[in-house]
This record gives C-alpha cells, structure tokens and sequence, in this order.
C-alpha cells in the first residue's frame, strides 16, 4: 500500500503498514525528511521504547557535540538530524554522508589514529578515560539534573565509544582492499576472522560466568554470584534505557548460571583458544600469497592493528549499557522522589513521562500517563516496516523455504529454533538449538555456549551478535528482519552463514 502524508504544523505525517498490514503513523521533522529513506535501528533499540526512553537521543544533543569536539572530528551531520517518530522505533538514516563530508570525517578520524598511534591507544588514553568520566557523571547525578543534561551525560559516553568504533576500522578495511586479490568476496569474513581468539570484555565475563556456573553450591559460590553482579552487573541487557540491568534483576543472572549448570556449554576459555588457532592458520596462509614484498609489510602492519580489532569494539559494547544502566538508575531515583511526592503511583511510570514533565512534575496527568501506557502496549505487539521514506518498503516474508539475511559468522548447521525475545525465557534453550532473537547485547553471549547458531533480526558483519558468534565458532545470520516473526518455535531450520540464508523447515535428512 502506497504511504499516504499530511502536514500539520510544520511537520510531515506519513502512514505506512507494517508487514501485518497494521497501519504505522510516522511524523518527520520537515517534508523533505519524508523523502529522505530511513531504516529501523533493531540492533539497539529491539522492542518499542517508552516515551523518556525515545526521547535520550533528540534531548541528548550537546553531549553528542561535545565528545566529537573533544576528539577534534567534525560530528556527521546523520547525529545531528532529527530522527523520525516512530511510535517509540528507531529509524536511522539509510542516505550515508556527502562525499565530501566522508573524505573529511576520514581524514579526522585517521588524523586521531595517528597522534595516539594505534586504535588500541585511541580507546585507552582517549575515549575510556572521558567514557568513565562520563558514566561516573551520570552515577553522581543530582536527583533534579535536567533531563537534557542527563541524556547529554549518556550521550556523551556514546559518541566517545563512536569515534573509537570509528578509528577501530581503519585497519579493518585496509585488511579488506588487501586481502580482496585473493580471496575475492571473502575477504570481509577472511579479515575478521584474523580478530578472533584474543581476550575481551564479554569473552572474560562469560568465563567468569561459565566458572560460577560450576562451582558447588556452597557459600563461596554465593560470594563469588555477588562478586560477578558487582563487576558486570551494570550493564543493561539492552541499549534503550527503559531496559533493566543484571544487578536491578539478578533474576536474569540466576537464569543464565542453571542452564550453563544443567546444559554444561562450551568453555569459553577454549573457545577462545580454538578461534586463536583459526587465526593464525589464516595469518600464515596470507603470508605465503602475498603478492610483493610491500603487500606483505603493509598487510602485516595492519593486521597487527586488528589485534584490537574485537576488543575496543566488545568495551564499547559493554560502556554503552553501563551508560545506559547508569541513566536508567539516575532516572529510577528520580522516579522514587516523584512517587514519595505523590506525582506517580509506581516509580516505573518516571519512564512515560516526557522530559519537560520529568523536570516539571506540576504537569503529570494520570490521563496522559494512562494513554501513554495503553499506546506503548499496542505499538510493542506491532511489527513496524523496515523502511521508511523515499521508496519504503518492508522486507519480504520468508519465500520458497527460505529466510534471507547476511553472513555474521561462517558454516552451516541445522537444529530446532527457539525464538527467544526475553532473557528470562533463556532456560528454555537447549544444546544443538538454533537461537533466534531480535538482537542481542553482551549479556546475552553466554547462551551462544550452548546454541549451535544464531540467528537475528537485526545486525551486521561486525555488530556484537556476528563478533561474538564467531568467538564461539558457531555459524550466525543476521539482518533477516523478521526471523522472530518467520521462525516458528521448534520448527527445524538450517543456517547458513557463509550465504546468510536461513531454509526452513530443514529436511529431516539435515536434522
């Protein structure tokens, strides 16, 4: 159905249909913004957000401005657009940047890499120093900090981990252009496959997870449940800051750590020594092809450089929900006062209000609050369009057997689905399952021990669900867009995931 639009106020409405058919209102700043293509943003924002969750992006501006003036690269201006409303979606800019505004946010990103010598020492001595400024900012929030100043805290902590995400790929893709001789259209998983196999945060925190899970029982396994919650239990188990984090809910924890007892799982110790061996067969093979001397020196330079490769991008995972986690805490106790002052019934309700009145609670409406509660509930039972924009359309529904998306991690299984939405559904998942899920976050990882692959809505090559696949060696697709809704629960799939396609209803002679 062709999308139909309105003006009202200086604003652009459009009503598109999701893949139900159910209708989706958006509005754009401007008409032009309408014109413009728009793609949803499942990697970080996986269910529709409550109205302040929605609302840390376009409050939290400033601090996007202020971390790239820090760095000295000019801010693109994709961060500095408005995004669309989107019913508590995210939309991002599909459209990229002017060629010559890419020419300069290289040449400042590279100029960044050279002065600290590395990207390893670009998120060392620059970025996690202000990321952890940032996040011990936020903790120390006054309860009646603005909720702009709040948002432009976490959003400062993002853009830093987003200029050193920036600079990680220098080498990333220098690895490509030189590898793309020999192997052709495999060069992008030959290069990151050379990242596997060396430590990081979500590989040691599943190790810390997978030892705890089998220890007995007894008192110093309790000490040492606590002693994990206090390291990594910041981290939201999701992006968006209406999302809760491990130590709000160890619940979820507790979840994770019985099925690592009773499924056993892989090792992640041994995981990680086996990726290292992949790695280093592959550095040996480039070796013997290089075609001169120079290839050689130059693809040995940058490959050494991508021995940070999954690092840095694994600490910005992992900073970003602790950001998000520690907003989300600031906004709770905000929350507590409004509740003790009788502006709210539950604290939970802080995450419906919008900004002015979070600052302003004299304007609370119970009716508003209400409306806004029964609106999120319909739009997070509503699949919403993938695209929005100049030439919108939806994915296609899974045809001839088959769901297509892109390779996150190589080889090819075949196992029963379980669609999981919710970490508290984790114990559900079984050795030898195929893990379908929206998108996952580095709490998620330690099921990817136990599930025989992944498969997800959202994503890409180096987006933390195909990086963490590929640690743990099992094949991965993302970007189906509608494995969650395609899938059914225990139907029998194979994944490919040197193709990313995904077949369906897997012929008993694959099982």
């Amino acid at each position: 159905m062709r999308p139909t639009g309105r003006q009202d106020g200086g604003v652009h409405t459009v009503e598109y249909r999701g893949p139900n058919g159910d209708p989706f209102p958006v509005t754009f700043a401007t008409a032009a913004d309408a014109e413009r293509r728009w793609e949803i943003d499942l990697e970080h924002v996986p269910q529709a957000m409550t109205p302040l969750a929605a609302a840390v992006h376009p409050e939290g501006r400033a601090g996007r401005e202020r971390a790239y003036a820090e760095s000295d690269v000019t801010m693109p201006t994709v961060l500095r657009r408005d995004r669309p409303q989107a019913n508590g979606y995210e939309y991002t800019p599909a459209f990229g940047l002017a060629e010559d505004e890419r020419a300069l946010f290289q040449a400042d990103v590279e100029r960044l890499e050279q002065a600290h010598g590395g990207s390893a020492s670009v998120w060392a001595h620059h970025s996690l120093p202000a990321v952890r400024r940032g996040c011990g900012d936020i903790d120390a929030a006054p309860i009646d900090l603005p909720f702009s100043a709040l948002a432009a805290l976490r959003d400062y902590v993002w853009s830093h981990t987003g200029v050193a995400g920036a600079v990680s790929r220098l080498d990333e893709r220098a690895v490509i252009r030189l590898c793309r001789d020999q192997f052709g259209a495999r060069a992008s998983s030959v290069t990151h496959a050379l990242t596997q196999g060396r430590s990081n945060d979500t590989m040691r925190a599943d190790a810390e997870l997978w030892q705890l899970a089998h220890q007995d029982p007894l008192p110093a396994a309790a000490a040492a449940r606590l002693a994990f919650l206090e390291e990594h239990g910041a981290r939201a188990v999701s992006w968006p800051i209406d999302h809760p984090t491990l130590q709000e809910r160890p619940e979820l924890l507790d979840v994770q750590l019985r099925l690592l007892r009773e499924s056993g799982g892989r090792e992640p110790g041994r995981v990680a020594a086996e990726a290292a061996v992949r790695r280093e067969e592959l550095v040996g093979e480039l070796r013997r092809f290089a075609r001169s001397s120079a290839d050689r020196i130059a693809l040995e330079h940058h490959v050494r450089g991508l021995e940070s490769f999954v690092a840095v991008r694994e600490a910005r995972a992992r900073w970003q929900l602790v950001a998000s986690g520690a907003m989300r805490a600031a906004v709770r106790r905000r929350g507590f006062a409004l509740v003790e002052q009788g502006a709210l019934a539950t604290v939970d309700e802080v995450f419906f209000l919008l900004p002015a009145e979070y600052d302003d609670p004299s304007g609370i409406s119970r009716a508003d609050l209400a409306t806004r509660r029964a609106d999120h509930a319909h739009w997070s039972r509503v699949t919403p369009p993938s695209w929005i924009g100049a030439a919108g359309e939806d994915r296609a529904q899974a045809a001839g057997g088959e769901l297509h998306g892109a390779p996150g991690s190589p080889g090819r299984v075949t196992g029963r689905a379980r669609v999981i939405l919710d970490l508290a559904d984790a114990e559900r998942l079984q050795p030898g399952d195929v893990l379908v899920a929206t998108m996952t976050s580095p709490p998620w990882t330690p099921l990817f021990g136990v599930a025989a692959a992944v498969v997800t809505d959202a994503g890409d090559a180096i987006s933390h669900v195909a990086i963490a696949a590929r640690e743990y060696g099992i094949p991965c697709v993302v970007a189906t867009g509608t494995a969650t809704t395609q899938v059914r629960d225990g139907q029998w799939v194979t994944v490919d995931g040197d193709t990313g396609v995904v077949i369906l209803d897997a012929p008993t002679a694959a099982r």
